[in-house]
């Protein structure tokens, strides 16, 4: 009681009474004092940082994070992700049945050969394989395969990584470790440096995707980065001899990805070879 009486004492006569705001340190003249702050804008953000913040986990992506709200999402993206997907589902089967309806799949596909999404399609992938290593490392082991006449099967590019046995994400990280001094990453993307076999894929005959030949000519020590011009000149070196890659191949250490054919000659032959070349035996 005495207090208030003191309170309203103070507000009858006009005096105020000087602190100090807890938020921004100015001083102000308070009518009571409880007041902390000078105004509600200084007691927002105070609130606002010194909330208590609990541990939760994310509905959608299962991440840790923090909030001192009864949020289910540590963002936006993750929220709209999650009712995006449940709607889906929750509808998944008039929609698989919408899309396999006759009229509907004529529609789609007169769409896709149209000139105009065509003309749109190869743009965007001239522009991903301007910027995108991995797709572009992709769609040249693509051309390749299909430039060799030594591969007497079919493929699927959808099965291509389970019969390499690696993922195109992992051999490029492989190559980067081949990157020649005074080169960068960029440098494949411009196309001044390319990937290379060093024991070329002439030399292996594959009848069957996946066979030992097939992984010993992709195997990721058998691959690297070199420029285009010397690409270009150890292009049909030549025969087996001397004239062969037996220094690349004692430098890599890869003989044990010989093909049949080269491989028969190193054993008979390793000792000559090895004076021809001037590399050790090993």
């Amino acid at each position: 009681m005495n207090m208030l009486c003191e309170h309203m004492l103070v507000i009858l006569k006009g005096e105020n009474m000087k602190k100090i705001c807890e938020h921004c340190q100015k001083e102000f003249e308070a009518e009571r004092k409880e007041r902390r702050f000078c105004s509600l804008s200084c007691k927002s953000i105070f609130s606002y940082k010194n909330r208590e913040c609990k541990k939760l986990i994310c509905a959608q992506c299962k991440a840790e994070y923090q909030s001192s709200s009864r949020s289910k999402f540590c963002s936006e993206k993750c929220s709209d992700k999650y009712w995006g997907n449940k709607s889906y589902y929750n509808r998944i089967d008039k929609v698989r049945a919408y899309v396999r309806r006759p009229d509907v799949k004529a529609r789609v596909n007169k769409l896709n050969k149209s000139p105009h999404r065509k003309a749109h399609r190869n743009k965007y992938l001239r522009q991903k394989r301007k910027t995108d290593p991995v797709w572009r490392l992709k769609t040249s082991i693509i051309d390749r395969l299909r430039h060799y006449k030594n591969y007497i099967f079919s493929y699927k590019t959808k099965d291509l990584e389970s019969h390499f046995g690696y993922s195109f994400e992992n051999l490029w990280k492989h190559l980067l470790t081949t990157i020649p001094n005074g080169y960068v990453e960029q440098d494949y993307l411009n196309g001044v440096l390319e990937m290379d076999h060093i024991i070329p894929c002439v030399y292996y005959i594959s009848l069957e995707m996946g066979d030992a030949e097939f992984k010993k000519c992709w195997d990721m020590s058998n691959l690297r980065l070199i420029t285009k011009d010397e690409n270009i000149s150890r292009n049909n070196r030549g025969s087996l001899d001397g004239s062969f890659y037996w220094k690349d191949i004692a430098t890599y250490n890869i003989f044990n990805l010989l093909p049949e054919s080269p491989k028969k000659i190193w054993e008979n032959n390793c000792e000559k070879i090895c004076k021809l070349c001037g590399i050790k035996t090993p």
